[in-house]
């Protein structure tokens, strides 16, 4: 499944780097393994417990122009 959410903490887990993410008020943990540079406040789509995208606030515009029955 994947979600977005945005980065509120970033810990480092036994070496692994790992985030938690409030996605729509849900805290989740993922790894932020492919992500290295996420830091506190970037949004980021993942999916399975690990961060796959950082969603650029570009992206986050256009999205709010789609309507909703296009997607």
């Amino acid at each position: 499944m994947l979600l977005t959410g945005t980065v509120v903490s970033v810990s480092d887990d036994n070496g692994i780097t790992m985030a938690k993410v409030n996605a729509h008020g849900a805290i989740i943990h993922v790894s932020l393994a492919l992500l290295p540079n996420a830091r506190e406040g970037t949004r980021i789509l993942a999916e399975g417990g690990v961060a796959i995208s950082i969603i650029k606030q570009e992206e986050l515009e256009e999205e709010q122009h789609v309507p909703r029955n296009s997607r």
